[in-house]
């Protein structure tokens, strides 16, 4: 009875040793998948982290250009203005000196020129004259220099009547 129980102790005792190992060996493998899991996870964390850091240097880079691009917008804009504002004062300005053309007789081109002379620059004469279109304006209307003289063209009723 003695050898049946330590048979049956031993028995026992062996069955215990093989579901310690089995158990060891199992959790072993869970280690084992764990291990490949957080691996896995990890790797995907740094994936996500590299696409974050990647959007976020894009977003910073959208940024840029959306506030250059609000600059330009500015700049524009005043440039715009500033455009208006000079269109407007020429307007001023070729009106005024309509208004002293119109208010003066019809005398010699001389005297109606030195009228213009003392009104405008020379710088201004010169835009004036080029904004007009090439070919499109009669002889002599064009707006004379300071200083000076105005050209001397001879018209052919002029010529005719020399003769």
């Amino acid at each position: 009875m003695l050898e049946d129980l330590q048979v049956n102790i031993i028995g026992l005792l062996e069955q215990r040793v093989e579901q310690a190992v089995a158990l060891i060996n199992q959790l072993k493998q869970e280690r084992t998948a764990l291990e490949n899991q957080i691996d896995q996870l990890q790797k995907e964390l740094q994936q996500r982290d590299k696409t974050v850091r990647d959007l976020e240097s894009r977003n910073s880079q959208l940024m840029q250009v959306e506030s250059s691009f609000q600059n330009l917008q500015e700049q524009h804009k005043r440039q715009k203005q500033a455009v208006e504002e000079e269109k407007i004062e020429i307007r001023k300005r070729v009106e005024s000196v309509i208004a002293v053309l119109d208010g003066l007789p019809l005398q010699s081109p001389q005297s109606a020129s030195t009228q213009v002379k003392d009104f405008l620059t020379a710088d201004e004469v010169d835009a004036i004259n080029a904004s007009r279109p090439a070919g499109g304006l009669p002889e002599g209307t064009e707006l004379p220099i300071l200083n000076q003289p105005p050209s001397t063209k001879t018209s052919s009723s002029d010529v005719e009547g020399n003769s």
